[in-house]
């Protein structure tokens, strides 16, 4: 449901996909940029990270991260298993709170500045 100003109603999941630990959050906020990250190469396969930047009615902006798990080749050959995505875990965190992430995510937020 889009509500004035072009934000909606968003129910994300913050925690461990692994772990029955976890929550779902509840903001009001506008989508204002995507992108995706291959963040390491391990021997279960490739972890991706997809990271969404989100702006709230009274203006503070948000970070959504989620670290999926990719198997498997996107081109493969028959009889080869098919691609599988894991997820691993999702974060959900303000702007000062990003900067203390790690290098990845300080990239991403130069990279959705560069973006606006």
């Amino acid at each position: 449901m889009t509500e004035s100003g072009g934000y909606e109603q968003h129910d994300l999941f913050v925690g461990s996909y692994e772990s029955s630990g976890g929550e779902r959050v509840e903001f009001s906020g506008k989508k204002l940029a995507e992108n995706h990250v291959l963040s390491s190469n391990d021997p279960e396969g490739e972890r991706a990270n997809h990271f969404t930047l989100y702006e709230t009615p009274d203006g503070e902006r948000l970070i959504y991260e989620e670290e999926t798990l990719v198997t498997g080749s996107m081109l493969r050959r028959r009889g080869q298993p098919p691609v599988e995505l894991r997820m691993i875990r999702a974060d959900l965190y303000s702007l000062e709170e990003a900067r203390e992430k790690g290098p990845m995510v300080r990239e991403m937020i130069k990279r959705f500045r560069e973006d606006l």
